[in-house]
């Protein structure tokens, strides 16, 4: 009995994948088991066709309830990402989010983006940015015209730029909508901030970008 359920949880856990694949443009490469128990079992896909294969995990995190609320944000908002960004660096970002969150029911594409709300852009660059030599600093209705919505993901001030599919011609319209990258003028400025609100010495986070 047992082994007919984990052989039924399995053939359902397909069955999924293959209806989000079709949603999101992903391909199902393959099945494996990385343990007996189907809660365990991981699966490799490809989010587009010359990206490299990436291991999911069968359980995700649902967002749609974990969305905070509050007003959507204005136009003017200034929009923060750690730099340098290339297609490829963006796509293994969308895949980090993809392996760990999902939007009613699918795998979210999407990358981490962080806005100036309650404190001053110094003060949050400073606080999460400064290891990175360059940033990003689009407005919110900038991206908006680029057609990408912003998710009010884990704690304020943190977004989640939404994607469809992460394939080449989103993630170079995501690129152009980021803008020219700029000079941080906090680099190795301060301290780092962390979502588990602890901070920590910006030389303890990560290596200064050279």
């Amino acid at each position: 009995m047992i082994f007919a359920e984990c052989i039924n949880r399995w053939l359902a856990d397909i069955d999924l994948q293959l209806h989000v694949g079709k949603r999101f443009g992903i391909e199902i490469k393959g099945h494996g088991w990385k343990s007996a128990s189907p809660s365990l079992s991981w699966k490799e896909t490809v989010l587009s066709e010359d990206s490299n294969p990436v291991r999911l995990p069968g359980e995700r995190i649902e967002q749609r309830s974990r969305l905070r609320a509050g007003q959507p944000l204005v136009a003017a908002t200034v929009i923060i990402r750690g730099g340098p960004d290339t297609v490829d660096k963006l796509r293994r970002h969308a895949e980090r989010t993809v392996r760990a969150w999902a939007l009613d029911g699918v795998p979210l594409l999407g990358i981490s983006v962080f806005a100036v709300l309650d404190m001053s852009l110094d003060d949050l660059l400073r606080r999460r940015f400064a290891s990175f030599r360059t940033i990003y600093l689009p407005t919110a209705g900038r991206l908006a015209r680029y057609q990408f919505e912003l998710l009010p993901t884990g704690q304020s001030p943190h977004f989640t730029v939404r994607l469809h599919s992460a394939d080449s011609p989103e993630l170079a319209r995501l690129l152009a909508a980021l803008g020219a990258p700029q000079a941080n003028s906090q680099y190795a400025r301060g301290k780092i901030w962390r979502e588990e609100d602890r901070d920590v010495p910006g030389g303890h986070h990560r290596r200064p970008q050279r």
